[in-house]
């Protein structure tokens, strides 16, 4: 038996919210994840990659420090090779049966994704930014993005799993640079979070 993950129906996902595939939808975060708790069911994630009835839960941090961003690069012992080699500003994955232990799923899910994949203080704070639903491309028709931004007090941030992600900070004027690289949901973060920030 593979890998069970957190999905919801396509169909609930896209009647309640849409598609945007330019910028993050806002949301209110109570009422995503109550609609998460009520629709979710678990699935061999093997069977849903390629299935686009059903959007897997992704949790997607952004993860900053004053004017600097913490940016990775995956690697090619990376999972989703459809994602080699791009720069990526959003740290997180998916949300397994692991994280159904209580209603709060998607936090749940969250920080032990993040923990996972980053040295990390244990006390953060983070807010919820909104959602990336997005069918631009095949590797996001299949997934759903829930956008959390973990503010730090010091620039303590460091990748755990070395074979999978490079890690470093960059400073928000120079983040542009990196953009073509990016993966699609790390441009729609960015633009999404530095318009927050009154970033040109």
């Amino acid at each position: 038996m593979g890998e069970k993950i957190v999905v919801v129906n396509s169909n609930v996902i896209c009647d309640t919210y849409g598609l945007n595939s330019k910028e993050i939808i806002q949301v209110c975060e109570k009422d995503i994840l109550q609609l998460i708790n009520k629709e979710y069911i678990l699935m061999e994630r093997d069977i849903v990659e390629k299935n686009a009835a059903f959007k897997q839960i992704i949790s997607y941090c952004l993860i900053t420090y004053q004017d600097e961003i913490f940016m990775t690069r995956r690697t090619k012992k990376q999972t989703e090779s459809r994602l080699h080699n791009m720069y990526s500003v959003g740290v997180g994955g998916h949300i397994g049966a692991s994280d159904v232990k209580n209603e709060d799923v998607v936090v749940n899910g969250m920080l032990r994704e993040l923990y996972e994949e980053v040295f990390i203080p244990s006390d953060i704070k983070y807010h919820f930014l909104g959602i990336i639903n997005d069918n631009s491309l095949e590797v996001n028709t299949v997934h759903m993005g829930l956008c959390y931004v973990i503010n730090l007090s010091d620039r303590d941030c460091s990748i755990r799993e070395t074979e999978k992600l490079e890690g470093q900070w960059v400073q928000i004027k120079d983040i542009y640079k990196y953009m073509p690289e990016m993966e699609t949901w790390s441009e729609i973060l960015l633009n999404s979070y530095l318009k927050t920030v009154g970033a040109n």
